[in-house]
């Protein structure tokens, strides 16, 4: 196992507006979703709907409790209608143990070191609870060509 320097802390995210497409599936299968989510303009027919452009988040994964439930898609600017193909769903705002891998230069070592360290150091802190009623988990993926490539897991949690 590496060394990797990674990031753990506690956030609150407001809430906010997905935008994308939600695959259900007893399995987990990334590569048929992304390739339905690309075949339906994937990120290029979403992004004039990104709420921030200049943030670098590049795509989100909202992880369901039932079955592989996953969402793929962005963080959106409030929008009255979803383009053909895809969804857009409010979740409200709450509290999260934020693990983040630090910059690195592709987003494969990202995701490496994420997977690494996650494990360790998911321990939530005292006197909260995991909160799965809306979803287990939110993995969001940025992209900046200063910086590099990061990738965050987001669960979220709730006072005892």
């Amino acid at each position: 196992m590496s060394n990797p320097t990674n990031n753990v802390f506690q956030k609150k995210q407001e809430e906010y507006f997905f935008l994308g497409k939600i695959y259900k599936d007893e399995k987990m299968d990334f590569g048929k979703w992304y390739e339905d989510f690309f075949k339906l303009g994937g990120f290029e027919k979403i992004a004039m709907y990104r709420k921030n452009e200049k943030d670098c988040l590049a795509s989100i994964h909202v992880m369901f409790p039932d079955y592989w439930n996953v969402g793929i898609g962005v963080i959106a600017d409030k929008t009255s209608e979803a383009p053909e193909g895809f969804e857009l769903k409010k979740y409200p705002s709450g509290e999260f143990l934020v693990i983040s891998s630090d910059w690195k230069p592709t987003e494969d070592e990202a995701h490496i070191s994420l997977d690494e360290f996650d494990p360790q150091y998911k321990q939530i802190p005292c006197g909260y609870v995991e909160d799965r009623a809306t979803y287990i988990c939110i993995e969001k993926f940025y992209e900046c060509p200063e910086k590099g490539h990061r990738w965050e897991r987001w669960y979220p949690i709730k006072k005892q």
